[in-house]
């Protein structure tokens, strides 16, 4: 079931942002990432799927390439989502900046194209701490032993308890984000999350937790896993 949250006593406002307009050079072949298909659907179809069914979003606004155009709205239009395209940058900031332009609620969700699992609790868990805070992304613990190196060999062993993985989805006050985003553009930095922007910018993040299942899709040889959880999240589809 689709909700708002309350923000400061109305529902509180989130269009959700998706920069689809990656060419996947890591992933190989002759499709990109986000528009590669299992059960006949693409990677951006579920993702787009996860969003819709966690949230009651104002709007969906999809960054991609103009040839990309005609393939996202088939996409978008099987949902039956409030959608608008914004064309892509050739950076994933650059996507984002145009697609922050062009927002118009209070606050604003940043999801990959190609991360087609996150779960709904996640969704609404980071939208709930953004409504609090301002500022919230998803994360994973380091559960590895961590290592620190050099161009010599290993430097030495950090503690992975003060370090997290970076997911999306990634919420935030829209005022604050897209000045971030501008600020970083203006000193030539490539963020490569918008959570490293406002870092940049001074604000404080927070974060929740997010599952290892909310896999971002970046090596043809993620496709084994992607069957492994496509049952476990979208079904028979």
């Amino acid at each position: 079931m689709r909700t708002h949250y309350l923000y400061q006593g109305a529902f509180l406002s989130v269009t959700a942002v998706i920069p689809a307009a990656g060419v996947g050079k890591r992933f190989g072949g002759d499709v990109k990432k986000q528009f590669a298909e299992f059960n006949g659907r693409s990677v951006l179809y579920y993702a787009l799927k996860c969003l819709r069914d966690a949230y009651e979003f104002d709007e969906f606004l999809i960054g991609a390439g103009e040839d990309d155009f005609g393939t996202v709205n088939e996409t978008a239009d099987a949902l039956g989502i409030r959608y608008r395209m914004i064309k892509g940058g050739d950076e994933r900031w650059k996507t984002v900046l145009n697609c922050l332009l062009e927002v118009k609620s209070t606050h604003v969700l940043i999801h990959d194209a190609v991360r087609p699992f996150v779960p709904a609790e996640v969704t609404r868990d980071t939208i709930k701490t953004a409504e609090e805070s301002g500022a919230c992304i998803c994360c994973v613990p380091v559960r590895e032993t961590l290592k620190r190196v050099t161009p010599d060999g290993i430097e030495g062993t950090v503690d992975r308890n003060r370090y997290v993985l970076s997911h999306t989805p990634q919420v935030f006050e829209l005022g604050r984000l897209l000045a971030a985003v501008m600020d970083a553009a203006g000193k030539k930095a490539n963020p490569t999350d918008e959570s490293m922007a406002m870092e940049m910018a001074g604000h404080r993040v927070k974060y929740v937790q997010s599952t290892p299942e909310n896999i971002k899709i970046t090596y043809s040889s993620d496709i084994e896993l992607v069957k492994s959880l496509m049952g476990k999240y979208h079904g028979n589809i």
